[in-house]
């Protein structure tokens, strides 16, 4: 039986981690987001840029809701 909890699916590429640190290492600047975040059931999504040594993503800024729901076929 395959254990849930052991398992862990990496949410960023070694590059995508890279880029994170290397933004964090410079943080007097503004980021271009590096990754984008969602909840596929919610209606909120995150754009995250950066990463601090400690692996908290500091840069992490939630975009509200659209308007008006989009219903997707």
């Amino acid at each position: 039986m395959h254990d849930a909890a052991k398992t862990r699916m990496p949410l960023l590429t070694a590059d995508q981690r890279e880029q994170f640190l290397t933004n964090g290492r410079q943080s007097d600047r503004d980021h271009v987001p590096v990754v984008k975040f969602f909840n596929p059931v919610g209606i909120r999504t995150w754009l995250a840029t950066e990463l601090d040594a400690d692996g908290d993503i500091p840069g992490v800024g939630a975009m509200s809701a659209p308007a008006e729901p989009r219903i997707v076929p």
